[in-house]
C-alpha cells in the first residue's frame, strides 16, 4: 500500500514536470508571437484598407458566420489597435498570474498553485489538443481525405490581421456571447447575486450543469462556423478547441481563451520572421510539445468524463 502511494506520488511529480516543460516552451513561443505581432503592426496598420473585404467584416455565428458590418478607414485602424491591445493584455496577464505560484514553487517546492494557474492549464491543454489534432489528421489523410488550408493563398498582411482578429473576436462571439451572456440572463432571471454579474461577461464564474450545456453548445457553434471556410473535417478539431476554450473561460476568464487562441493562430510567426529556417525550428519545437502533451490527453479525458458523469447525476 505504501509502495502504491509512493508510485502514485512519483507519477504525479513526473507528470507535473512534463507539464512544466510544456508551459515553459509554450510561454516562450507565446511571447515570441506577441513580439512578432507588434513587429509587423506598422506594416499591417498602413495596409489595412487593402485587405479583402470579406476579412474586414464584423461577424457573428448563427452557426454560419454572418457579417454585421464592414470596417474601413479610421474605424478599421481603431479596431486593429484594440485587437493588439486585447491580445497583449491577455498574454501579459496570463503570464503575470503565474509569476507568484512559480516563485512559490522555487521557494517552497509547492506545485499545486502552479497547476491551478491559467498559464499551466492553457499550455498543457494546447499540447494535448495538438497531439490529438496531429493524430486525427494522419488518420484522415491515410483514409484519403485531403486537409488543405484556405489560408495558404492569403497574402501576409491579410493573414496577420485575420488571425489576430480571430484570436480576439471569435472568443467574444463564441465564449462571451454564447456562454457568458446566457448565464448572465439566467442569473438575472433567478435573482442570483452569489456571482458578480460582470464576471459572466469576462469569465471565471465557475462550472455548473447549466454552464456545461452552454460550453457544448458554444463548441458546436464554433466548430460549425469553421466548416464553410474549410471543410467538414475541420469540425472535429475546432469543436475540441471550443470545449477547451469554454472550460478555460468559465474557470479563469476570457484572457485565457484569447491567449490560447492567439498561441494557436500565430504559430507561423517564426516563418514570417525567419523564413523556412524558422519553420524548421518551430516544427521541432511543436514535435516536442506534441509528445509531451500525450499524457495530458488521458488526464483531461478522464476529467471530462468525471465532469459529464457528475452533471448527469446533478452534482
Amino acid at each position: 500500500m505504501v509502495c502504491d502511494r509512493c508510485e502514485e506520488k512519483s507519477s504525479s511529480v513526473a507528470l507535473f514536470q512534463v507539464g512544466l516543460c510544456i508551459m515553459i516552451i509554450c510561454t516562450a513561443v507565446l511571447i515570441f508571437e506577441m513580439f512578432t505581432a507588434f513587429w509587423f503592426s506598422g506594416d499591417v496598420f498602413g495596409a489595412l484598407d487593402t485587405i479583402d473585404e470579406r476579412y474586414r467584416y464584423i461577424l457573428i455565428i448563427t452557426p454560419v458566420p454572418v457579417g454585421l458590418f464592414l470596417l474601413s478607414g479610421i474605424a478599421l485602424q481603431a479596431y486593429y489597435t484594440l485587437l493588439l491591445a486585447a491580445m497583449a493584455a491577455s498574454v501579459i496577464y496570463i503570464i503575470y498570474k503565474a509569476v507568484g505560484p512559480l516563485a512559490g514553487l522555487i521557494r517552497d517546492k509547492d506545485a499545486e498553485p502552479v497547476k491551478n494557474t491559467a498559464l499551466f492549464e492553457m499550455t498543457v491543454l494546447f499540447a494535448a489538443l495538438y497531439a490529438i489534432e496531429i493524430a486525427f489528421i494522419l488518420i484522415i489523410n491515410a483514409a484519403g481525405i485531403v486537409t488543405e488550408s484556405p489560408i495558404d493563398d492569403v497574402d501576409l498582411i491579410t493573414l496577420m490581421y485575420s488571425l489576430l482578429n480571430a484570436s480576439v473576436w471569435e472568443e467574444v462571439v463564441s465564449r462571451i456571447l454564447l456562454i457568458g451572456v446566457p448565464m448572465l440572463v439566467i442569473a438575472l432571471a433567478q435573482g442570483n447575486r452569489e456571482t458578480k454579474l460582470w464576471k459572466y461577461l469576462t469569465g471565471g464564474f465557475g462550472m455548473s450543469r447549466g454552464v456545461l450545456l452552454f460550453i457544448f453548445f458554444s463548441a458546436a457553434m464554433f466548430g460549425l462556423a469553421h466548416v464553410p471556410g474549410w471543410a467538414p473535417w475541420k469540425f472535429f478539431s475546432t469543436f475540441l478547441f471550443g470545449l477547451i476554450a469554454g472550460y478555460l473561460f468559465v474557470k479563469y476568464g476570457v484572457y485565457a481563451t484569447i491567449a490560447m487562441h492567439f498561441l494557436t493562430n500565430y504559430l507561423m510567426s517564426s516563418e514570417w520572421m525567419f523564413g523556412d529556417g524558422g519553420m524548421v525550428v518551430l516544427g521541432l519545437v511543436l514535435l516536442a510539445v506534441m509528445f509531451l502533451g500525450i499524457p495530458y490527453v488521458w488526464v483531461y479525458a478522464k476529467r471530462g468524463v468525471l465532469h459529464l458523469r457528475g452533471a448527469v447525476k446533478g452534482e
